[in-house]
């Protein structure tokens, strides 16, 4: 819900979206009114906007083309969708290769340990059989939901695995803890997945956390400490991935420990804050 301020005298524009987790964003060339206090408790998306037609950056009459200035003058609501059946699929592939390699060795172990030979081909198969997950999710999550949808693949190509796994092992025990993995496995990722969902929150947050003010050392000291050590490392001829190591070991000897002492406080101080946040947001979901 976009508009723009086109006419004369004041445009008023009122968006009311239902639902206390409704994802949107505010589109903020103007704010919209100041909410009543008594308001506050309401659910959902509730803003109001009261524009005056002097506001805007162009005349009520004018030649030649104005998009620019139109456009940059839209202000209300947009819907978006956080988390679509497609963004799930693209996430559950990203763990493809970790539930292959998983499963190939689950293989090698019960080929070394059975002292069993497994033909490469038969891997192959597992690997193709393990492919044929994503092609159902995609398939089915368009109709049934990705819910649905993966359920249903895990279960069709785990059961397929473990009956051929049976087939090649010839034990019964091996087959069970290859099962039993997979369903592990599959578990893990679907929770991965639904993550942001369990935790109700349309979008993600960064929070800076400064230094507890007792351990914190002058930016002006800090910055001659670190030009020093990078003077010393090109002197000494330190590159690649040695270079990290020696300039903290040479700021944690010119600054007789501090720099430590600081990081120290700093990890404390974040734990500390990620307790308060999650103490908070855990009593405004009861």
């Amino acid at each position: 819900v976009v508009a723009t301020p086109n006419g004369v005298g004041n445009l008023l524009l009122t968006a009311v979206l239902a639902g206390a987790s409704a994802p949107r964003g505010l589109h903020h060339q103007f704010l919209p009114d100041p909410q009543d206090s008594s308001d506050a408790e309401k659910k959902g998306l509730d803003a109001h906007w009261t524009v005056l037609h002097l506001n805007r950056p162009y005349p009520q009459e004018f030649t030649g083309s104005m998009n620019a200035a139109l456009e940059g003058s839209a202000f209300g609501v947009r819907l978006m969708q956080p988390v679509d059946e497609y963004l799930k699929n693209e996430r559950a592939s990203k763990y493809g290769v970790m539930l292959i390699v998983l499963v190939f060795m689950v293989f090698f172990f019960v080929e070394v340990l059975q002292q069993l030979r497994i033909h490469p081909i038969q891997y192959l198969l597992v690997g193709f059989a393990l492919c044929i997950f994503y092609t159902l999710l995609i398939a089915i999550s368009e109709h049934l939901g990705f819910g649905k949808a993966y359920v249903i693949s895990a279960v069709s190509v785990i059961t397929l695995v473990v009956v051929y796994a049976h087939s090649v092992f010839q034990v019964k025990r091996a087959s069970q803890l290859l099962g039993l993995i997979m369903l592990l496995v599959f578990g893990f990722m679907f929770a991965l997945i639904h993550q942001q969902d369990d935790l109700g929150l349309p979008s993600g947050m960064l929070i800076a956390n400064p230094i507890p003010a007792e351990y914190a050392i002058p930016a002006i000291t800090m910055e001659t400490w670190i030009e020093e050590a990078l003077e010393a490392a090109e002197a000494d001829r330190i590159s690649g991935k040695a270079v990290t190591p020696y300039l903290l070991a040479y700021l944690h000897r010119i600054s007789q420990g501090k720099t430590v002492e600081a990081n120290k406080a700093l990890v404390l101080d974040n734990v500390r804050l990620a307790a308060r946040i999650a103490k908070e947001y855990a009593s405004l979901r009861e």
